[in-house]
């Protein structure tokens, strides 16, 4: 069966047809998209086909933002995504929608040990859940609960929770950010457009002024990739202490949610930030917070932690996701 796969992502979007024979799951024809581009998914997938000149019999959607009842309001785009108005759009009769990171949920058994990168080693509980978390353009989370060797995928919206300050500085900053947002999530921080703010929040508190590597840079917006390319020249103190941050509550929040959901089966860390960032998630200082758990902290240490490299397993997981939904 022919299945065109999308991972539907704030910034960007991949889309790829896939095959599934004897048991494996085989992408072919990946193509990248900038998600802004376009102003729906069925222009996206309408593109798809027309350059592939591929038509599917089943499409399978990891779109980010929580869905329900087949029906997606995207949460840091303006789209609505509708199974039925996708069906009579494009004529494919069968679709199936989940939440980006559920699809990434999905896929996990699809990949392979030269997939990920273990930056701490346990032993998993067999049947214990897996927690995924991934930072990117937002704050994804969802998770596998495994019974008798057969995985459950799950979403959550865990990265809209509150964010909780736990020192001095962390309570200036949540009072700067509820100054612009209201309401202060994780996902506000930990995530590509919280780096460019507790910037913002490191020049008001420190009174300094922005660093002169940014001031060459030829634009009027800095963004979060900028900050990480001046924090590694070593030229730029702020940015250094504003990825110090970053990691940190990134590390604690990992943390919070492997204990929400007792993920004794592991942790797998998606999102182009962990790959981005990962000689600085490859670290005791991210692990620390991480397991700084209070009367938990064996427990913690007791669960595997594993970056995804292959940025493919929200593919598989949809196409995956897309075919059970046949048989159910």
């Amino acid at each position: 069966m022919l299945i065109l796969s999308g991972d539907i992502g704030a910034t960007n979007t991949r889309m790829a047809f896939v095959e599934t024979k004897n048991h494996s799951t085989i992408i072919h024809k990946e193509i990248n998209f900038t998600s802004a581009n376009f102003n729906s998914v069925q222009k996206i997938i309408e593109h798809t086909i027309a350059i592939s000149n591929l038509y599917p019999q089943l499409i399978g959607l990891g779109v980010a933002g929580p869905v329900h009842n087949q029906v997606c309001i995207t949460t840091n785009l303006p789209w609505h995504v509708d199974r039925q108005d996708l069906i009579l759009a494009t004529g494919v009769q069968n679709i199936h929608l989940i939440n980006d990171l559920e699809a990434i949920a999905w896929g996990i058994s699809s990949l392979q040990a030269e997939d990920y990168l273990e930056i701490h080693s346990a032993e998993p509980n067999a049947n214990g859940n897996i927690a995924i978390i991934a930072a990117g353009t937002g704050l994804g989370k969802a998770g596998i609960c495994r019974n008798n060797g057969i995985n459950y995928p799950f979403p959550s919206e865990g990265g809209h929770a509150d964010f909780a300050p736990a020192n001095t500085l962390e309570w200036e900053m949540w009072q700067f950010f509820a100054a612009r947002y209201g309401h202060v999530s994780w996902e506000r921080i930990v995530s590509g457009q919280g780096i460019p703010i507790i910037l913002e929040f490191l020049l008001y508190y420190t009174q300094e002024t922005l660093p002169p590597i940014l001031l060459e840079q030829e634009t009027t917006k800095i963004d979060a990739a900028m900050i990480v390319a001046a924090a590694n020249t070593g030229k730029c103190s702020l940015c250094e202490q504003a990825l110090e941050i970053f990691v940190r509550l990134y590390g604690r929040e990992v943390g919070n949610y492997a204990l929400n959901i007792l993920a004794t089966g592991g942790i797998y860390l998606a999102g182009g930030i962990a790959s981005k960032l990962l000689s600085r998630l490859n670290t005791p200082n991210f692990l620390a917070a991480i397991f700084n758990k209070g009367r938990m902290q064996s427990l913690m240490h007791k669960m595997p932690i594993r970056v995804l490299l292959n940025n493919k397993a929200a593919l598989y997981g949809a196409a995956i996701a897309a075919m059970q939904s046949l048989t159910n």
